[in-house]
């Protein structure tokens, strides 16, 4: 599986025990400081736990990620802050999630 450049994925590698019970504690310990640019919020994702946990183990191996755990957890933490301000600001809840072109349809 090859890790992704941000969100998170269902099919991610699993981290040891013992790197998520750091990698967790390292995603609290971080949460208050990290400063986060414009477009994005302190919202439900950047709030989980999971959420951005999700986001470690899908972005990271884990030998990068112990290679600069700090660094890493920010940019999750920020990429979370981000998701949570598109779903606040950008994302059309009345839209259908897919459209499809129905002219092209017509031309198959």
């Amino acid at each position: 599986m090859e890790t992704i450049k941000s969100g998170w994925t269902f099919d991610r590698i699993r981290y040891q025990p013992a790197v998520e019970r750091f990698a967790r504690r390292t995603i609290d310990e971080r949460r208050p400081f990290v400063a986060l640019p414009a477009e994005a919020e302190r919202g439900a994702r950047f709030n989980s736990d999971d959420a951005v946990y999700a986001r470690v183990e899908s972005n990271y191996t884990e030998e990068e990620y112990m290679s600069c755990p700090g660094l890493a957890t920010d940019a999750m933490l920020i990429d979370a802050a981000r998701s949570d301000w598109w779903y606040s600001n950008e994302k059309e809840y009345d839209m259908p999630e897919t459209e499809i072109d129905e002219e092209s349809e017509d031309d198959e």
